[in-house]
């Protein structure tokens, strides 16, 4: 996937 960064800074905010 080209948005891994993104991604993970997504699934981050969802953990919190």
């Amino acid at each position: 996937m080209l948005m891994d960064s993104q991604s993970k800074a997504v699934k981050m905010r969802l953990s919190c």
